[in-house]
């Protein structure tokens, strides 16, 4: 799952209860922020009762508001009204909430949409485990220096404030190629918008918030680490993107360069940046965001690749 949306919980059921099965169910419902993280649930008549704040790098804290007895949604527990721990305020549904070392009603979703397990206190991405108490991987990143980083445990490029890494890996551009080109026809389809982000998503890149049209794929580029650069002088670079506005087509077009041409839905003219006969509509064109200047990046790249691999020039 990579967008929560609802989570359904039963109460047990109390002796005397009529009937076979489980008890009573009750639903909640997840509100979340630009990154995805889970900033609170709420109840089917609207109560907030579990809240969730966070560290730069995405360590929780939990808060309950839900009293420690009463009726539902109160079942599962949460903040002490009465003896030694008890939270000040009298906590409850919609007062002040008290914090809690793990969730009181067992959501597991928090730092942008991952599963979070209170006992190692580390998050589940997918292709690995991650820390927030160290902003780092535990793991080095499965598709190697292909990510872009030489830094195999980094997350996100050690800004989290601004970028998310749904799935542990950084955007591999080969299987983002890769993917638009085994699936190119030699006609177009009328389907950029889906090819391009089928190979978005088998290079790494979570795709669940992308946007339905070609012609607005450029903030969601942005989101996940592209960059307009400039058109002027412009040599297309593999894994470029260029995203058009409406023109022939009123929902825009998008394409990549695979390194020889342009390709979406289908086999573009290699010759031309326009996917169309005799129009050219406004676009932008967008990169892989490097860290470091590109020429230097990739130097630093290429001669740690060769002293692994023990090649020498």
């Amino acid at each position: 799952m990579d967008e929560p949306l609802i989570m359904t919980r039963y109460h047990p059921r109390k002796e005397g209860d009529r009937g076979e099965g489980i008890g009573s169910a009750e639903n909640y419902f997840y509100h979340s922020d630009a990154l995805g993280s889970i900033t609170y649930l709420t109840d089917e008549q609207g109560n907030i009762v579990e809240s969730y704040e966070y560290s730069a790098y995405g360590v929780p804290t939990i808060k309950s508001h839900l009293r420690g007895s009463g009726n539902s949604p109160s079942l599962w527990g949460g903040c002490e009204t009465s003896g030694a721990g008890a939270a000040k305020d009298s906590p409850g549904v919609g007062n002040k909430p008290c914090i809690v070392k793990e969730s009181v009603i067992g959501n597991p979703f928090m730092f942008t949409g991952r599963e979070y397990d209170s006992e190692t206190r580390l998050y589940f991405y997918r292709a690995r485990y991650y820390d927030p108490a160290i902003g780092r991987f535990i793991s080095e990143d499965p598709i190697g220096f292909e990510g872009g980083d030489l830094n195999l445990y980094a997350y996100v490029r050690n800004n989290p404030v601004n970028f998310s890494d749904p799935t542990g890996e950084a955007i591999d551009i080969d299987k983002f190629v890769q993917k638009v080109d085994s699936n190119a026809q030699k006609k177009s389809q009328h389907s950029c918008a889906k090819a391009i982000r089928q190979g978005l998503e088998a290079g790494g890149i979570d795709a669940s918030d992308r946007p339905q049209y070609a012609k607005d794929y450029g903030p969601f580029l942005k989101k996940n680490d592209f960059a307009v650069i400039s058109i002027e002088n412009y040599s297309p670079q593999k894994g470029d993107i260029i995203v058009f506005q409406p023109g022939p087509n009123p929902y825009g077009h998008i394409q990549v360069w695979n390194g020889v041409t342009w390709v979406s839905d289908f086999v573009q003219n290699p010759n031309k940046i326009s996917p169309y006969s005799n129009q050219t509509p406004a676009y932008d064109i967008y990169r892989q965001k490097p860290p470091n200047s590109p020429g230097l990046w990739q130097n630093l790249i290429n001669n740690m690749k060769n002293l692994l691999l023990g090649v020498s020039k």
